[in-house]
């Protein structure tokens, strides 16, 4: 149902239906100007799958999971995920499109606070486009961090200048998209060679960053430099300390 400019008013028609669908697994609401009217009218129709009127009573039900959530490019903004979430949470896993929706920040930080069930539940998850900046993924990723079942993300056109060292070692994660960001660390050459690239060089900055040396030589690096400082060439190498002969004093008995 993407591209068909549903708004609020659509959603409203579309309700009794989303609630009679029992079998539903896939959602794909993309670009229909949802807004923040349209995700409240949205939650109110999903919240309406998961019970029903029995008499006086609401009887819970059952409902297959929810396996992909596509809404993307719907401005709906953090109030409207904020009214969402907690619908999301209830039985939802699989793949979740929230790439331009005006969710910046504070977005982040809602997902971060409010959404743990539904994180952990989600093997893919795009943000793109939506004005996040290093605060809101770092927050994002004290979350994230726990998950064993993300395998995607997209961070595409946000306002990221790094990366929290943390994003990288979610054990699961088999991609991460993070072009058109003003990046600074990882470098954008390094991020165009993919997840195992900015793997690579956010563990080799971090050794550094703790010893002062390399991660696989042990030699003292000039920040900047992939070379040997000065100061390595005057420094003992580790054989040397402990009295260990070297290929030039073979000869010498």
């Amino acid at each position: 149902l993407d591209w068909n400019a549903l708004r609020q008013q659509g959603i409203q028609h579309l309700a009794p239906g989303l609630r009679m669908n029992r079998g539903l697994t896939h959602l794909d609401l993309s670009c229909n100007k949802l807004l923040q009217d349209g995700a409240f009218s949205l939650a109110t129709a999903l919240a309406g799958r998961h019970s029903e009127r029995l008499g006086r009573e609401h009887v819970a039900l059952h409902l297959p999971v929810m396996r992909g959530l596509l809404l993307r490019g719907n401005a709906m903004g953090p109030w409207g995920l904020s009214i969402l979430i907690p619908l999301l949470g209830r039985g939802h896993d699989g793949e979740l499109d929230l790439s331009d929706n005006e969710l910046g920040d504070t977005g982040c930080l809602l997902l971060a606070s409010e959404g743990l069930s539904l994180l952990m539940e989600l093997t893919a998850l795009n943000l793109s486009g939506n004005a996040l900046t290093l605060d809101g993924l770092t927050a994002l990723t004290t979350v994230l961090a726990k998950s064993t079942r993300l395998r995607e993300l997209k961070l595409a056109r946000n306002g990221i200048s790094s990366i929290p060292p943390a994003l990288i070692e979610i054990p699961s994660l088999a991609s991460l998209s993070l072009h058109d960001n003003p990046l600074e660390d990882p470098p954008p050459h390094v991020v165009r060679g993919g997840l195992a690239a900015i793997r690579g060089h956010m563990r080799r900055r971090a050794a550094h960053d703790r010893k002062g040396r390399c991660g696989c030589c042990g030699l003292v690096l000039c920040l900047g430099s992939a070379q040997p400082s000065a100061a390595a060439a005057a420094e003992p190498r580790d054989d040397e300390e402990w009295g260990m002969g070297t290929d030039d004093d073979e000869g010498d008995v």
